[in-house]
């Protein structure tokens, strides 16, 4: 075998074996997180809820259709567009801490 060959081989070896360790130390790490978090926690949402200041919430986003109107619409007082048979939904949202 020539030495360049012989070179290369041991290269290609060496590659892997780091690529092994680093892969080995990655797992680890990932392992190490996901199993420290809920036993800190309690849970993960124990944990979103430590990091945010309080439970995650969501806005909720109501997008109207092609003729929709907005609530500054002289339509809007007729007849709510969120919730025209029971009430105006993006208020109620409103009142209930959604934004």
């Amino acid at each position: 075998m020539s030495e360049s060959v012989k070179q290369n081989t041991d290269e290609r070896e060496h590659r892997s074996v780091l690529l092994a360790i680093v892969a080995t130390v990655l797992v680890a790490v990932i392992l190490i997180v996901l199993i420290s978090i809920p036993v800190r926690y309690g849970s993960y949402q124990g944990f979103w809820v430590d990091k945010n200041g309080g439970p995650v919430q969501y806005p909720v986003v109501l997008v109207h259709g092609l003729g929709g109107y907005g609530e500054d619409s002289a339509l809007y007082s007729v007849g709510k567009y969120w919730g025209v048979t029971t009430g105006d939904l993006a208020g109620y949202l409103r009142e209930q801490g959604y934004n």
